[in-house]
């Protein structure tokens, strides 16, 4: 366990996460020897030693944490204190401006991310035997927080009229030569940066759609630029990579 620690000390793993995932290990070490600790236990404990040393220091910042929170529902690391600080992770990671709409499309997301998550254990392969998997429990409470924000979007939209899905596509629209995920990268770009500034996520989303056309589509849907935004693929990112070297270097030229 020193070994691990030592490790983790070179990254920025949060220190919560790393107790919640060290104490059960703390407790084995510190338990006295009449308590009784059956096979699976043991296997489980060890199992577990033997990944996160594996983890090393491959990760840094944020990815560090969430490479962690992967292994350990992979893990069947069925352990409320787990539980809980994912849900308050995620929680942190939401954008709380938008409509409750737009809320309940990124923890669809994030649905999404653990339903598909590689699970190693099932069963009583679990740290906590007998009790619901890590993975099965995470995803209710994913789905019990997009059911309470679909509640609130129905109340709202039963008091104020629902709103349209998209707005009015303008009279004349910009053309690009980027597909509607390298468009939705770099529009992540100029939010995650700070360049562009708007309190309702979901109207700027339409705003954006509704303003350009692809040499592929004469229409942006809102929600593919929205779906695309929160998840983007990789060989959008290269591109886009691609396309900032080119500006930087038309930008020496001025």
């Amino acid at each position: 366990m020193h070994f691990i620690t030592a490790q983790w000390q070179k990254t920025s793993i949060c220190p919560q996460l790393q107790s919640i995932v060290l104490t059960p290990v703390q407790h084995f070490i510190n338990a006295q020897p009449i308590q009784a600790c059956s096979f699976q236990q043991l296997d489980y404990l060890r199992n577990l030693l033997t990944a996160l040393s594996a983890t090393g220091s491959l990760y840094t910042g944020e990815s560090a944490n969430r490479n962690i929170i992967d292994l350990l529902i992979g893990l069947n690391f069925n352990d409320a204190a787990l539980l809980q600080y994912i849900m308050q992770y995620l929680y942190r990671h939401i954008n709380n401006t938008g409509m409750p709409h737009d809320q309940a499309a990124q923890w669809a997301l994030y649905e999404k991310h653990f339903a598909q998550l590689y699970t190693a254990y099932s069963g009583t392969q679990a740290l906590h035997q007998g009790s619901p998997s890590a993975k099965e429990a995470l995803i209710g409470m994913i789905q019990q927080e997009i059911k309470y924000l679909n509640q609130q979007q129905n109340s709202l939209a039963a008091i104020y009229g629902s709103q349209a899905t998209a707005a009015a596509a303008p009279k004349s629209t910009v053309l690009t030569t980027l597909s509607v995920s390298q468009l939705a990268v770099l529009f992540r770009l100029f939010i995650d940066c700070k360049i562009i500034e708007h309190s309702n996520q979901s109207e700027l989303f339409r705003m954006v759609a509704g303003a350009f056309k692809t040499t592929r589509a004469a229409r942006i849907s809102a929600d593919s630029l929205s779906s695309k935004f929160y998840s983007p693929d990789t060989a959008a990112i290269n591109i886009i990579k691609e396309h900032l070297h080119q500006m930087l270097t038309q930008l020496r030229k001025y």
